[in-house]
């Protein structure tokens, strides 16, 4: 009997570079990842917008009149911040939201309420002095007098 040899070469592997994942692979825990921030050119033209921010204005509801009365009763007091979007006439253009609460649901309902019923006498804000639309907060103060 007569023995076979077989030479088998030996693969010839071309290795990628070493990675280092800790410095190819970012990881960003959050639901809002900031984008980055382009760069403008040193010779960009700057312009600054001077911008006045809305809020309540001239023939505004009083507050207390707003102030819920079992609220009186109990003696709750606090403030609710409340985010408006007014359009240049200083009307609502959406329903007003409860951005941070007084802790009362019933003064946190009042504060809508009184939001609501300011459509039409909310200051616009202006840039470089015309009326845009726009959203901004604003607190309400319910307080008993003493």
């Amino acid at each position: 009997m007569k023995s076979w040899t077989i030479d088998v070469p030996k693969p010839v592997i071309d290795r990628p570079r070493d990675v280092d994942f800790d410095d190819d692979v970012t990881t960003q825990l959050g639901d809002n990842p900031e984008p980055p921030v382009p760069s403008l050119p040193s010779d960009a033209p700057t312009h600054v917008v001077q911008q006045v921010a809305g809020g309540p204005g001239a023939g505004f509801p009083e507050t207390a009149d707003f102030y819920p009365s079992l609220s009186i009763h109990l003696g709750e007091q606090g403030i609710s911040t409340v985010r408006v979007c007014v359009d240049t006439k200083g009307r609502l253009t959406s329903d007003p939201a409860i951005v941070n609460g007084s802790g009362s649901a019933r003064l946190d309902a009042g504060a809508l309420k009184l939001a609501r019923a300011g459509s039409g006498h909310y200051r616009a804000t202006t840039e470089n002095g015309q009326s845009v639309i726009s959203c901004y907060p604003f607190g309400i103060r319910f307080q008993l007098k003493q």
